[in-house]
């Protein structure tokens, strides 16, 4: 298995956006379970995911043609929070990896490529982009589902450092930026809304919420901050805040 990945991965990260980046996700989690001892079950569900992502594999719109990068450059956060929008006449609908296309005649978008700085992979820094995302998912007024997989593709990547060398392992952490970027970039909205002045939930009761609203999404999430909460490396109070304005959301659409 160790091979597969050292001969495989090299080739599969530039196109990380492969299936909305569900081939990273699915990767991600059968390494966990891997993490756990082998099984013919779990080696076959890393092939699927292996192989969902060397099907669908889709470079960044900007990386196609390799480009020097900018003097100046960004840390990750303030490269995201940078990302130049597209405006709302060149948007189309789709799934993630298709939603970026447009970007790829986008001047603003391709010059912003090369402005990214240094990306780690370290768990803290990966706790800290997921964090980012949960602010987002809380502010946009669209709750955009791309700030939902910059939780819970993000946080997976952890499970990629068992199995790789470190710096494959940040390689891996920045084309998953570079994906988000670009998502964001296609999808968000200019503005942000105000969270509503709710009370806030327990993670029992964000837990229980997200299990009662049939929602595979809300239980991703939620499992996803929780899981970072439990860790405390990144004590960041939107991540909880971005988890509970999707699961009620999502509570409130199977309760109408």
């Amino acid at each position: 298995m160790e091979r597969t990945l050292r001969v495989a991965l090299p080739v599969l990260i530039p196109g990380a956006l492969a299936a909305s980046l569900h081939g990273v996700l699915r990767s991600a989690h059968a390494l966990r379970a891997l993490g756990r001892g082998v099984t013919r079950a779990r080696l076959t569900e890393l092939a699927h995911g292996l192989g969902s992502w060397a099907s669908g594999y889709l470079l960044t719109p900007g990386l196609e043609c390799p480009t020097a990068l900018a003097e100046e450059r960004m840390s990750v956060v303030e490269w995201l929070d940078a990302a130049p929008l597209l405006p709302d006449a060149e948007r189309i609908d789709g799934l993630l990896h298709e939603l970026v296309q447009p970007l790829g005649d986008h001047g603003p978008w391709l010059d912003h490529v090369r402005r990214l700085g240094p990306v780690t992979g370290s768990e803290r820094g990966l706790h800290q982009i997921a964090a980012w995302s949960a602010q987002r998912l809380a502010l946009d007024p669209q709750g955009s589902n791309a700030h939902l997989h910059g939780v819970t593709v993000t946080s997976s990547l952890v499970w990629f450092a068992r199995w790789i060398e470190p710096s494959l392992h940040d390689q891996l952490a920045r084309q998953l930026v570079l994906g988000l970027g670009a998502v964001h970039a296609a999808s968000a909205s200019a503005g942000s809304s105000q969270c509503p002045a709710q009370g806030r939930l327990t993670p029992d009761e964000l837990l229980a919420q997200a299990l009662q609203s049939g929602d595979d999404h809300a239980l991703k999430l939620t499992e996803a901050v929780l899981r970072i909460h439990a860790r405390g490396l990144v004590l960041d109070p939107w991540l909880m805040r971005g988890a509970e304005v999707w699961v009620r959301r999502a509570y409130a659409r199977r309760a109408a």
